[in-house]
């Protein structure tokens, strides 16, 4: 259930790919076609579509596992940062601007 006077301000909408790691047993989830779905419209107001050219890589793993297969993704230009979908999604939305 949902909180009184809690309500979405956006969907974020993706496509999961999950794999598992056979060196170390680490969770691999693979996110792609990162795009908005629905946007509340008492929140923001003519919000254009947001999508997202970015494909984001999760290892689910204790600590620092043996992943001898991230240095090939690196050389292929891979770089470890963060990254928000919801952020990513308002960004585009709002244009930066506060809702």
């Amino acid at each position: 259930a949902v909180p009184a006077g809690l309500f979405p301000s956006l969907v974020v909408r993706y496509e999961l790919h999950r794999f598992l790691c056979p060196f170390s047993g680490s969770g691999v989830n693979l996110d792609t076609r990162i795009r908005s779905g629905w946007v509340n419209p008492f929140l923001v107001r003519a919000a254009p579509r947001a999508e997202s050219a970015e494909v984001v890589l999760e290892v689910k793993a204790r600590g620092l596992p043996d992943l001898p297969w991230l240095a090939a993704l690196h050389a292929l230009g891979l770089r470890a940062r963060s990254f928000s979908k919801y952020g990513f999604c308002v960004e585009q939305i709002t244009g930066g601007q506060d809702y």
